[in-house]
């Protein structure tokens, strides 16, 4: 098997738990590496579920 790049601009909320949902489909072999590159204004639907808990 091969090896795929997947490069991609997420929210950070989106990300965790990846690492162990990635690891469940590659067998373990999955790796991501992620890093911060800037902030942006959360839609206003975002906001209210993240203030309605």
């Amino acid at each position: 098997a091969g090896t795929t790049a997947v490069t991609a601009t997420v929210p950070l909320a989106e990300l965790f738990g990846y690492a162990s949902r990635l690891r469940g489909r590659t067998q373990g072999r999955g790796t991501f590496t992620a890093r911060p590159t800037g902030y942006a204004p959360v839609p206003e639907a975002a906001y209210r579920q993240a203030l309605a808990g």
